[in-house]
């Protein structure tokens, strides 16, 4: 499960690194952002929602419905809510959720709806935009640690409760 962990770190520090520097330089653009963030899911995402497809054909009823109800949240970047209410993610029988990995894309993407303002603002405020990511950091860190010991599985898939890793990577 770690490797999830540091995932996250290095996609806030990539994503910070670039946002930053073009925000520095005066050429920061939210639809260039976006725009960029789609032409590099996409592709592969819809490559895989296709082979997804393609195997889950030999599946039972009740497991066809469930791809494709997965397949909606996964392209609404709602994953990671989906299979919360829907799997264990520590059930090593997840045989039928074929793209239970997908959670993890749609917390980045959601962490990179706030991002790109987060880091505009933050550099703004050069005195205190450390400060203030510290501060977020710690925020989610606090939910993630009290949330593990009443909803574990929430807590594992939730952005509010990932976000301190790739804030962290924010600070780097």
């Amino acid at each position: 499960f770690v490797g999830v962990d540091v995932f996250f770190v290095i996609s806030g520090y990539l994503i910070t690194t670039i946002l930053y520097e073009q925000t520095k330089e005066g050429s920061f653009s939210v639809l260039r952002f976006y725009d960029r963030r789609i032409r590099r899911i996409l592709p592969p995402l819809i490559a895989t929602a296709l082979l997804t497809i393609a195997i889950a054909t030999s599946f039972t009823p009740s497991d066809i419905k469930n791809v494709g109800q997965s397949l909606v949240a996964t392209f609404t970047f709602l994953s990671n809510y989906f299979f919360y209410l829907e799997t264990d993610y520590f059930n090593p029988f997840n045989q039928s959720t074929p793209l239970l990995h997908t959670w993890s894309l749609s917390v980045e993407e959601q962490y990179y709806i706030f991002a790109p303002f987060l880091i505009y603002f933050a550099s703004k405020l050069q005195l205190y935009r450390y400060l203030i990511v510290i501060i977020l950091i710690l925020i989610s860190f606090y939910f993630a640690v009290t949330l593990t010991n009443s909803n574990a599985n929430l807590s594992f898939y939730s952005i509010h409760t990932r976000a301190w890793e790739l804030l962290v990577g924010t600070l780097l």
